[in-house]
């Protein structure tokens, strides 16, 4: 049954995350511009052909943090 929290990820969201893992793989080297483009273009033709293959993503709601938490147990 699917997670009714769920809700469709727009497709830059995920041409966001995928450029990010294709930019920082352990065998990347330094940051240059050309690695970001390259990154980014390879990651939105991913995008389009998960469309292309009947693939939906889904993306959990983003999660409220709270900044002024910082451990456990009282002190």
């Amino acid at each position: 049954m699917l997670d009714p929290s769920l809700r469709p990820a727009e497709d830059q969201e995920v041409v966001q995350e995928l450029a990010f893992v294709l930019r920082s793989w352990p065998g990347a080297r330094g940051r240059r511009r050309k690695d970001e483009q390259l990154a980014r273009i390879t990651a939105e033709r991913l995008v389009d052909y998960l469309h292309l293959s009947g693939f939906e993503l889904l993306r959990r709601p983003q999660i409220a943090m709270d900044m002024n938490y910082v451990g456990g147990g009282e002190g």
